[in-house]
């Protein structure tokens, strides 16, 4: 049985840092993480959703987002990290670039490609306001209230199944690795080895391994 995971505080404020580039540590403002019959303050079965914490990833969101916008002109910024097709679009590119920008923005956030309906979405909530940095924000804002962010699930029938063996996908087993060392997403190293399902072999696991408690990350 796989319980599904609620991001920890320490992995909230980690997870925003690397997806947002973010000098913001909002989750120190949460209540604190319970502690799990396991004795741990990650513990799945004990970390649950109420009114205040929900409040409160919405205040996050805005926060991060602002700080995102505001980032814009910046070298080296969030902004154009993280939309480096805006420093050079023009009306005719903007809607490409709206999707590109969803599509990787999302791969990163849901640790994941996004589907089809999902970046369908996400478009429609960036280009509701008819601002492109309006828009920016508000699908940064909606894709950090997603649950496919501030949850981590296996995505299987038989994760229901107590008596069950069953694989993890490339990228489930990159999203557990990489929370299991580094309480964060998994970096562009391992989701390119995911997107090309080279992190099953079991030599490139141990080689990634190696490389992450290494990273001062760990």
């Amino acid at each position: 049985h796989v319980s599904i995971h609620r991001l920890s505080n320490n992995e909230y404020n980690n997870t925003v840092r690397d997806l947002l580039y973010s000098r913001l540590s909002p989750a120190n403002n949460f209540p604190s993480d319970p502690v799990g019959a396991s004795g741990y303050t990650n513990d799945s079965d004990a970390l649950m959703l109420d009114d205040q914490i929900v409040s409160d990833y919405y205040d996050a969101a805005v926060s991060l987002a602002a700080e995102l916008i505001a980032s814009k002109g910046k070298a080296g910024g969030a902004y154009s990290l993280i939309a480096p097709c805006a420093v050079t679009m023009t009306t005719a590119t903007q809607a490409a670039c709206v999707n590109t920008l969803v599509t990787n923005f999302a791969t990163r956030a849901f640790r994941r490609p996004p589907t089809t309906d999902e970046v369908t979405r996400l478009v429609a909530v960036f280009n509701k306001s008819g601002n492109f940095d309006i828009g920016f924000g508000d699908m940064t804002i909606s894709i950090l209230m997603n649950p496919k962010f501030l949850f981590a699930g296996i995505v299987s029938s038989e994760s229901q199944n107590p008596t069950a063996q069953f694989n993890l996908s490339p990228y489930e087993l990159a999203s557990r690795l990489s929370y299991f060392l580094w309480q964060s997403m998994p970096d562009a190293t391992l989701m390119q080895l995911a997107a090309n399902g080279t992190i099953l072999n079991l030599d490139t696991l141990s080689t990634q391994v190696a490389r992450m408690l290494a990273d001062p990350k760990v």
